[in-house]
């Protein structure tokens, strides 16, 4: 057992343990060189070989000054670069490696968060969801004109009496006996009143009589809605209704066969106008003109459509109305984030499969076609990657810097308090290593689920217990499917740091100083106990008040706070370090115990933490 503990440790976590086992090229460095951190001591740094291809100051393509011990990071012409003062905390940052985009925090070539075409809405569709019809216009506003149908009240009483609720007729005109025929159309409703008196002053002194104008209800119309909308019919609105009103009210425009780009307005057999909801939802201006009563809303069959989605501000399926676009008009509509370099497009031409990749600008005049899909994509290979800094800082932590930077690049920037921060323990958090860790795990959990799915049994009796057993890895394996590795990357040996590459989204732990070493996992109170270099395992476990009745006593992991993991009973400890006491799993089936040890190790190195299976 002790041997696959061993071998395990050397495949779950990713150690640097000597000169040649980072191979990288470098710059060379002074044996054991001291890297003075920002208010703190000195580190010490591992040399590295010369990098044969890095510019001298002899070379034609080497600029600016020669190459020093610690040259830094070379970043003026990057924004956001390391000289800038940006800062963002990362404190409990955590890799969610079960994702296939690419993590927050990796470069600029991901695809990012994109909608799958199936998913696509088209674009338009959210217009119609009763925003337009749930809306009443009250025509009796004060800038609503009076028009034929409208019905005005009027009361005069004094030198004469009058009670009626007149028409305005098609000349625009009500009529006041005794007055005759007064013109309001086209009269604000504001200014009504007064323009009906007028007319009766002409007749009767305003001194003799006292009158109350109101308009008292508009015209009602009604227009038919047809074409290729949800419910066709005829509705009853306003005259100063739109279009968007009654397609609204006829359920709104069918998404698979209506078109957004050509909706008629009929009168009388004659077309009138032509609505375009683009421009509309692009530029704000709405077509159709007023409506009148008896016009008929035609919705056309849709145009061409074509699927868009990626970097862009707009995922939709959009619509057009010719049968081939330029990829100019796409983008147009789709609107491209800024950094995006490259396109896929997928379609069929003469029914024959069509695959092209193209740079943004072979995109711009390249035709596109009816049912084409279309990808807007971050594919531009960037210099530049970003470095978190965590744990025990008294500065910023992020950092853009140029790639080929190393790890003492940085750490000439990272700022610690020197009072509580363990600087020759300084390790890395990895994305690439997390998800290794992680695809190990699942490949586990997975040969254990089946193992649990597919064992025999001899007998009633154990094939009960081979239920409740398999009941039990089930809910085990659901809870440790959820299990975040940290991708832990140790590069400290013997206080010596390991002048390593880095990568982009990599976190530089600076851990905390301590004088506790931690207990934890199948002990009866985990718990922190004062460092002493006297003790043994077995004095930390006591204090600890003994393991656990489940407690696997010759599995014991020792995590070192450099991020190494050794073997608790026979590597030396020290203060900072935590000891975990592993499980032990009975089971009369071998192959079920071999696997749960195994992924008890992966789910421990991974993540210091362990799942219990009960």
């Amino acid at each position: 057992m002790l041997r696959f503990i061993r071998l395990f440790f050397l495949v779950g976590c990713i150690t640097f343990q000597g000169p040649t086992s980072y191979a990288l090229a470098q710059p060379s460095l002074e044996a054991a060189s001291h890297l003075r951190m920002p208010n703190a001591e000195q580190v010490r740094i591992d040399r590295q070989p010369a990098d044969k291809n890095k510019p001298t100051p002899e070379d034609d393509s080497f600029s600016g000054e020669p190459t020093k011990v610690f040259r830094g990071v070379q970043t003026d012409t990057l924004p956001g670069s390391i000289d800038q003062n940006f800062s963002h905390p990362t404190s409990n940052r955590l890799y969610n490696t079960n994702r296939d985009q690419t993590w927050e925090g990796m470069g600029s070539r991901g695809r990012g968060q994109k909608i799958p075409f199936s998913n696509l809405k088209v674009f338009g569709s959210s217009l119609f969801n009763g925003n337009f019809s749930g809306t009443y216009y009250d025509e009796r506003n004060p800038e609503y004109k009076i028009r034929f149908g409208d019905r005005v009240g009027v009361r005069v009483w004094g030198v004469f009496n009058f009670e009626q609720t007149l028409n305005v007729d098609r000349l625009g005109n009500i009529f006041i006996p005794s007055v005759g025929p007064v013109n309001v159309a086209g009269v604000p409703n504001k200014d009504l009143a007064e323009t009906v008196r007028k007319a009766i002053d002409k007749v009767y002194s305003s001194n003799y009589y006292d009158s109350y104008i109101d308009l008292a209800t508009s015209q009602p119309m009604s227009v038919f809605v047809s074409g290729y909308v949800n419910s066709p019919g005829r509705y009853a609105g306003g005259v100063t209704d739109s279009v968007l009103f009654f397609l609204d009210l006829a359920g709104g425009i069918d998404p698979e066969r209506g078109s957004y780009r050509e909706i008629e307005v009929v009168r009388k057999g004659v077309t009138v106008a032509v609505a375009d909801l683009y421009k509309f939802l692009l530029e704000g201006r709405l077509d159709g003109g007023a409506l009148q009563d008896g016009d008929v809303i035609v919705v056309k069959r849709r145009g061409i459509r074509v699927g868009v989605n990626g970097h862009v501000r707009t995922q939709a399926w959009f619509e057009f109305r010719h049968n081939a676009v330029s990829g100019r008009e796409v983008m147009a509509c789709a609107d491209p984030l800024p950094g995006v370099s490259h396109v896929s497009v997928l379609g069929y031409r003469n029914r024959v499969p069509l695959k092209k990749y193209l740079t943004l600008k072979e995109f711009k005049n390249f035709p596109v076609y009816d049912n084409d899909t279309i990808e807007f994509i971050y594919d531009q290979p960037s210099d530049a990657i970003t470095i978190y800094a965590d744990g025990a800082l008294n500065g910023r932590s992020q950092f853009f810097v140029k790639k080929g930077t190393r790890l003492n690049d940085v750490l000439n920037y990272i700022e610690v308090d020197k009072s509580y921060s363990d600087v020759n323990s300084i390790y890395l958090r990895r994305y690439d290593v997390a998800k290794r860790q992680a695809a190990a795990l699942q490949e586990s959990l997975f040969r254990l689920e089946q193992n649990a799915l597919t064992s025999s049994s001899s007998s009633v009796d154990e094939a009960t217990i081979r239920v409740k057993e398999a009941e039990l890895i089930n809910q085990f394996v659901e809870r440790a499917k959820r299990i975040q590795p940290q991708g832990v990357v140790p590069i400290s040996n013997n206080g010596v740091i390991k002048n390593v590459y880095l990568q982009d989204g990599d976190i530089i732990v600076v851990p905390s100083r301590s004088d506790v070493v931690l207990t934890s996992g199948e002990v009866v109170v985990p718990n922190a106990v004062v460092f002493n270099a006297k003790y043994s395992v077995e004095n930390y476990i006591a204090m600890s008040g003994g393991f656990s009745n489940k407690a696997d006593q010759d599995n014991i992991i020792l995590f070192k706070a450099d991020g190494h993991i050794g073997n608790a009973r026979t590597d030396r400890i020290e203060a900072g370090d935590s000891i975990m006491a592993l499980p032990k799993y009975e089971s009369k089936n071998l192959q079920f115990a071999k696997d749960l040890t195994q992924i008890f190790f992966q789910v421990a190195v991974g993540t210091r933490a362990l799942v219990d299976i009960f």
